[in-house]
């Protein structure tokens, strides 16, 4: 079994990756003992000093990610069975006194004398959050309440005659109507005060909407018998929308901080043996990016009893790809073999990302790989 050639001879051989299920680790470590010439060997003839070569090893370790929820802005969330996002719109009001609703009723301000017919209209813009770029809607609700402080009924005037009010909720963006609601004087009257206000619901039809959605009404009173008409009364809408259920929604990110989700990292029961040889290497992320923009991050591992071990990343923007971030030997003995050891990190939506086209349930998984280059041989130290 004696062998004369040059026992350095097989120094730095390279060695096939092996992917090794981050539970059985240990175990692992137990034959990479012995790989690494940590036990002894019975034989005869053995070199007196023994080969040295690098032997790499890529260990997975468990999974993080980067929820939706962390790109949405303040007014936008998701439901409680992830299914959709709610966005929540500030509300509005309009006001109109009655000098520009019935422009023809001026020259009789604070006189008696028989209404004049007239018709007036208004509208406002009912805030979202100043991120959204685009929604799919899914469904909402506006409640818009109307009230007038005028001495006649403007759908009810007197003579026989009556009126109608109609009330839109639309997109600001193309005009289209997302809901309506009519009332009719043939129906009901329309008093002054809250006494009299009318309260309305109207639901919205599912649909494309742009960044503002918008309020307006149309108000149609015919002539009446003689009332005393004051310019300076008027009549107001107030609208509120409950929350907004959407599909999907297109968001401006840019500059967005984004946190991941910490995870445990079990490396407690790595043999000192194994850490003491690994010479370099690097965290591996295997990524899945289905929000078509890049991040700059930075990757943190840390526990109670160890130092952090940092390092940056950038993510393009790529469905898939593969991120390395390099560690020296003493980074990663840093936490390898330590008990509560963490991953965590967070990172920027670059600026070459203005928008993200966002659905509920969606996240950028990151898949951890500790790729190690190990001392093999050359006796231990």
């Amino acid at each position: 079994m004696s062998d004369s050639s040059d026992p350095t001879a097989a120094s730095h051989r390279s060695h096939p990756v092996r992917d090794i299920p981050l539970p059985s680790l240990r175990l692992h470590a137990l034959s990479l003992a012995a790989a690494l010439g940590l036990t002894g060997i019975p034989g005869c003839d053995l070199p007196t000093e023994a080969p040295v070569w690098d032997t790499r090893w890529v260990v997975p370790a468990e999974r993080t990610s980067i929820a939706v929820d962390e790109f949405l802005p303040d007014g936008i969330d998701v439901t409680e069975g992830g299914e959709s996002f709610r966005v929540a719109p500030r509300g509005t009001g309009i006001h109109r006194t009655l000098d520009g609703l019935c422009p023809s009723c001026a020259p009789l301000d604070g006189i008696v004398a028989p209404k004049p017919a007239f018709s007036g209209q208004g509208s406002a813009a009912l805030s979202l959050p100043e991120e959204i770029v685009a929604l799919e809607l899914r469904s909402g609700t506006a409640r818009v309440r109307v009230v007038h402080s005028f001495e006649f009924d403007p759908l009810r005037p007197g003579g026989g005659a009556t009126g109608s009010l109609r009330v839109q909720l639309r997109d600001g963006a193309t005009g289209r109507v997302l809901g309506a609601e009519s009332v009719s004087g043939a129906d009901r009257a329309f008093g002054p005060g809250s006494a009299g206000a009318l309260d309305l619901e109207v639901d919205l039809e599912p649909g494309p909407v742009g960044p503002e959605l918008e309020v307006a009404f149309r108000l149609d009173s015919p002539a009446g018998t003689p009332v005393r008409l004051r310019m300076a009364q008027g009549l107001t809408v107030e609208a509120e929308v409950g929350p907004l259920l959407v599909d999907e929604a297109e968001l401006r990110v840019s500059g967005r901080e984004v946190v991941l989700e910490e995870v445990n990292l079990d490396v407690a029961d790595v043999d000192p043996r194994v850490t003491e040889r690994i010479e370099q290497g690097a965290i591996e992320l295997e990524v899945t990016n289905p929000f078509g923009v890049s991040l700059s991050g930075t990757l943190r591992v840390e526990g109670a009893s160890s130092e952090v071990v940092e390092g940056s990343f950038q993510i393009t923007p790529d469905p898939e790809t593969r991120v390395s971030i390099p560690l020296t030997g003493n980074q990663f003995r840093a936490f390898i073999g330590r008990s509560g050891i963490v991953i965590s990190g967070s990172a920027v939506v670059d600026d070459d990302s203005p928008t993200a086209l966002l659905r509920p349930g969606q996240r950028v998984e990151l898949r951890p790989l500790l790729d190690l280059t190990l001392r093999t041989g050359g006796g231990g130290s």
